[in-house]
């Protein structure tokens, strides 16, 4: 299940927005399924978080994330400022 999801949102990065996930922003999934690694769960959650507000259906998971309590939101918020403004990938040489 985690190297589907994983090729998903590859896939979403490389067909949608035309880009690539630096390698070094890839979650070690090994690490995921044997140790529960935290550092690597969060990768994770970033990559899913960052393709919820870049994606077509947008306004639907960031009114689902609206609906959450103020200090939820807060915190994502602050993690979908840093996916915007830090690089997470670089662009595709098509």
């Amino acid at each position: 299940m985690l190297l589907r999801l994983l090729r998903d949102i590859k896939r979403f990065y490389e067909t949608d927005l035309h880009e690539v996930i630096d390698a070094a922003k890839l979650p070690n999934l090994m690490a995921i399924a044997k140790e529960a690694a935290v550092p690597e769960i969060e990768k994770l959650v970033l990559l899913l978080l960052a393709c919820s507000v870049q994606c077509e259906k947008k306004e639907i998971f960031v009114g689902r994330l609206m609906g959450l309590d103020s200090e939820t939101q807060g915190v994502l918020m602050l993690l979908i400022t840093q996916v915007r403004r830090r690089p997470l990938r670089s662009p595709c040489n098509d």
